[in-house]
């Protein structure tokens, strides 16, 4: 008998139901986590797609995914079951999930909510898995009566669509929301692969990722990827300038950070300042991107999606209003409005320097 951790859990699993679990929104995030679960036979896997999904299943006949240390997995179409909405698993298959992580983009998660509603998922844990600092508070006045756990994911996903891998480009661990059924749905992540952490103080984790979330909209409007952009002062200098006015606004509002990486978060607008040679430094003991990573904005721009912009720039303006006394948000204001310009014009990704975007006095 084998003592690996991945087969004594998958013997126990044996003894009883697998946990049914619903991963809505395969995209980047979810197809990686949706190819590692699946992988290990803990679960019951169920995937909620749309068109885009089923013609990469066509293509590529499963769903692989690439770790950041190498460790590949290739999930066959045979060992999880596609459905086209919730809907049709629940009312139809008569399917009920005991898990849902929805790794939705925030401007598609309303939809989802009602859906949810709908059906009186009252018994099923619903992680979301999604960016911005309001999202639980958002869902949970729609769903008023279901377990809601908050979630981040600290690191990039790219597709290389080439081979049809979504391969991890930075490190990380998965944070969810201290709960008992999170304890079973991080147990399951971290045997199949996907180290996941729990956390009891998941707000200031939000709060922390959004700081460095601010930099998905700098990185879509540079027109170039995540270590290109962070490699020119002038870039960060916008990203500096951006956590800096959004630690005010949280001062103001009485709201903690945590770190997301090991530097604290007073001192990273003061790394970004400085000169190349020495961020490169310091960048060398943070989790940085790959060569080929971008932003999920810089994505969405590409492919004239509407972004999150107002989940992110759009919420530290949202803060800031009302506050006695004003605190000054120059900067995330002239990043917002860029990009809702951009979104405006459709036109994909449009390079813009940084005195494009700000000037400084």
């Amino acid at each position: 008998m084998t003592d690996h951790p991945v087969a004594r859990l998958s013997q126990l699993i044996e003894t009883i139901d697998k946990p049914v679990l619903c991963i809505i929104g395969v995209g980047l995030i979810g197809g990686f986590i949706s190819s590692f679960i699946g992988c290990s036979d803990l679960v019951d896997l169920h995937l909620i797609g749309r068109q885009n999904l089923r013609n990469r299943l066509e293509r590529y006949e499963c769903l692989k995914a690439e770790n950041i240390d190498g460790t590949t997995r290739s999930l066959k179409n045979s060992d999880f079951t596609l459905h086209s909405s919730l809907t049709e698993m629940i009312q139809i298959k008569r399917i009920k999930p005991q898990f849902i992580i929805m790794c939705l983009k925030r401007t598609a998660a309303d939809e989802i909510y009602q859906e949810i509603k709908k059906l009186e998922l009252k018994s099923c844990t619903i992680v979301l898995m999604m960016n911005g600092i309001f999202t639980v508070p958002e869902a949970k006045k729609i769903l008023t009566k279901h377990k809601i756990l908050a979630a981040m994911c600290p690191f990039n996903v790219i597709d290389d669509q080439a081979t049809g891998v979504y391969k991890q480009s930075s490190k990380g661990n998965i944070i969810i929301e201290q709960d008992e059924q999170s304890e079973i749905l991080s147990n399951i992540m971290n045997n199949s692969g996907v180290p996941t952490l729990l956390s009891t103080q998941i707000e200031k984790v939000q709060n922390g990722k959004m700081l460095f979330n601010l930099n998905n909209a700098i990185c879509a409007l540079s027109g170039v990827p995540l270590s290109k952009e962070l490699s020119q002062y002038g870039y960060r200098r916008l990203l500096s300038h951006c956590m800096s006015e959004t630690l005010s606004v949280y001062y103001a509002r009485g709201m903690e950070a945590a770190p997301v990486f090991k530097l604290p978060n007073h001192l990273v607008p003061w790394a970004l300042c400085a000169p190349d040679w020495i961020f490169s430094y310091i960048a060398a003991g943070m989790a940085g991107p790959t060569e080929k990573a971008t932003s999920s904005m810089y994505e969405d721009v590409s492919n004239n999606r509407l972004t999150e912009i107002e989940y992110l720039q759009g919420a530290v303006l949202k803060l800031a209003n009302g506050l006695d006394p004003k605190i000054d948000t120059p900067v995330i204001q002239a990043v917002y409005d860029k990009i809702k310009q951009v979104e405006s014009n459709k036109c994909g990704i449009v390079k813009h320097t940084p005195e494009m975007i700000y000037q400084f006095k």
